[in-house]
């Protein structure tokens, strides 16, 4: 039997349908340390080939590597402080991540 209790949520035999939709949803969102790992992981592999594009002096291919494994080590690090909190435990890495994102978005990726 389905009827309406409150508005904002359906109920059946005292079940709510929306905290069964949210408890499956939020199941299947892979957690936080599976982001923090495969952050990692394109921090390791964007900055792998960089010292034989750099002996050859690809200077478009180096800058780009290094944007890239740049924000991967950012994204990192950040999901790593940042995991299930708000709080702000390092407000000087917090300006470095900010200015490093936004100089090399308007730096580096236009030269490459």
């Amino acid at each position: 039997m389905l009827y309406q209790i409150r508005p904002e949520a359906y109920y059946i035999r005292g079940h709510s349908i929306v905290s069964r939709v949210h408890s499956n949803f939020m199941s299947r969102i892979p957690p936080n340390s599976l982001f923090s790992a495969l952050a990692f992981v394109g921090f390791i592999l964007a900055g792998l080939p960089l010292p034989w594009h750099m002996h050859s002096w690809h200077t478009g291919i180096s800058m780009y590597m290094l944007w890239t494994s740049l924000g991967c080590l950012i994204l990192f690090v950040n999901s790593i402080l940042w995991n299930d909190n708000v709080m702000n435990w390092a407000p000087v890495w917090c300006d470095i991540s900010k200015t490093t994102c936004s100089f090399s978005g308007r730096f580096w990726r236009p030269r490459a």
